[in-house]
């Protein structure tokens, strides 16, 4: 007979690291550095978390992605070394901006702000390409 909280312990869970285009919160995981994650994401392809509708990180290490459809991409945190270095306390051109440590997109009109779901005050521009795959 199978145990299966025993195996959960032995195998581990999937852990949804992104869930609507950005992090889940509720993890209580930190097994992959952000650097590590975005250099994973970079590889398949994806420039941004608006992109991407799931991201799970699987017991054995992988990570599976699951797409937003073309017309459904989101604007979204960038993954790309330069964009991602450009953040800022305080955004002196309106748009839509990306909390760098939950990935939460807000418009901001200027001036220093905090992030509506984890009031943290870093913010880079939000980019809201499609996926070249």
């Amino acid at each position: 007979m199978r145990n299966e909280k025993f195996e959960r312990v032995l195998e581990g869970s999937p852990v949804y690291l992104i869930e609507d285009g950005i992090f889940n919160l509720d993890t209580g995981d930190e097994t992959y550095a952000k650097d590590e994650f975005f250099s994973e994401m970079r590889q398949q392809s994806i420039e941004h978390l608006g992109q991407v509708r799931t991201a799970i990180l699987e017991p054995n290490g992988n990570i599976s992605f699951l797409f937003f459809e073309d017309d459904e991409v989101k604007p979204g945190l960038p993954v790309m070394p330069k964009l991602y270095k450009q953040t800022t306390k305080n955004v002196s051109e309106q748009g839509k901006y990306a909390c760098v440590v939950c990935g939460n997109i807000e418009h901001i009109p200027t001036g220093p702000k905090k992030c509506g779901r984890c009031e943290n005050n870093d913010w880079v521009k939000a980019i809201q390409t499609k996926r070249v795959a």
